[in-house]
């Protein structure tokens, strides 16, 4: 299915029709273009097709200011720790030297962490550490998705699939005819992703500990990083006006008191993307696929 190629799926998406939407850009288009560029300042069409987007569902969850259809943005990053004891030694060594345990986060529009595990040693790949989560489990085999068509973004390190698009364009997409779709779809992929970034600064800035674990457990560590992400996310709700209580974050505690933090179990709680939405769609799209939906949107997005 292509993106936006008729106007039934552009009303769907932002609940007026494409003519509509070219009419109100022509009219307030000049009264709402930047100055500058600067801080990633968007465009008029795209400040016009964010509002649209918001109106229509209530929230930022569908649309993270480029890109539509985005449910969060992953980025692995590693905390520095101490030579661990107890353990395979080498395998938390990561390829700067330095012992770590390597960090996969999902955040979203609002630095919010939707997702996040610390099982995974120094010198586990990004991709791999991200192939034995829970997150991999629950989208890629268990087709788990928070709502239809919602896709994560990611770097380059991570593979393309269907639900996680990177910037890498895959080669049977690089066509002469779509080469303006290619750029914007590599620009949008960029500035909306650059967020992922700001939450784990964030994060570290908040809690200096991740920046050195002078612990020697791995297992108390990743704990110790659990709890600051859960901390995060506490203060980030109260700072929005948007805290409320969940029954998980004590299931979870009682978990880490009993001594079974194990990622395998209750892998729904490790996920806050919203209501179970399992898309059992035959012939689902390949990563190619779904990456050239959004290549051929960027090239003729009206």
């Amino acid at each position: 299915m292509e993106i936006f190629q008729n106007n039934t799926t552009f009303r769907e998406a932002f609940r007026v029709d494409m003519d509509v939407a070219e009419y109100i850009l022509m009219i307030i288009g000049l009264h709402i273009q930047h100055e500058t560029e600067r801080n990633h300042a968007l465009s008029p069409k795209e400040q016009l097709l964010t509002a649209l987007h918001w109106y229509g569902n209530g929230s930022q969850y569908h649309t993270m200011l480029y890109c539509h259809d985005v449910a969060g943005l992953i980025d692995g990053t590693h905390i520095k720790i101490d030579a661990p004891s107890g353990v395979d030694e080498a395998a938390f060594v990561n390829r700067h030297n330095h012992h770590s345990i390597n960090l996969t986060v999902v955040c979203g529009p609002q630095l919010q962490f939707f997702y996040a595990t610390a099982q995974s040693p120094g010198s586990v790949h990004d991709a791999r550490a991200l192939r034995v989560s829970s997150l991999w489990r629950s989208w890629e085999t268990n087709h788990w998705r928070p709502f239809r068509n919602a896709v994560i973004l990611g770097d380059s390190a991570y593979p393309s699939m269907n639900w996680l698009l990177t910037p890498t364009i895959l080669q049977q997409n690089i066509r002469p005819e779509l080469a303006v779709g290619i750029e914007m779809y590599r620009q949008n992929h960029r500035k909306t992703r650059f967020k992922v970034e700001n939450s784990i600064g964030v994060l570290r800035e908040q809690f200096p500990c991740l920046n050195q674990m002078r612990v020697r457990s791995p297992t108390n560590i990743s704990r110790i990083i659990m709890a600051c992400v859960t901390l995060h996310n506490i203060q980030n709700n109260y700072r929005h006006g948007s805290y409320r209580y969940d029954a998980r974050l004590e299931r979870i505690a009682n978990r880490i008191e009993n001594g079974n933090d194990d990622d395998d179990d209750d892998e729904d709680e490790d996920n806050d993307f919203g209501q179970r939405n399992v898309n059992q769609i035959p012939n689902r799209p390949n990563g190619a696929q779904r990456q050239r939906e959004y290549i051929n949107y960027f090239n003729n997005p009206f």
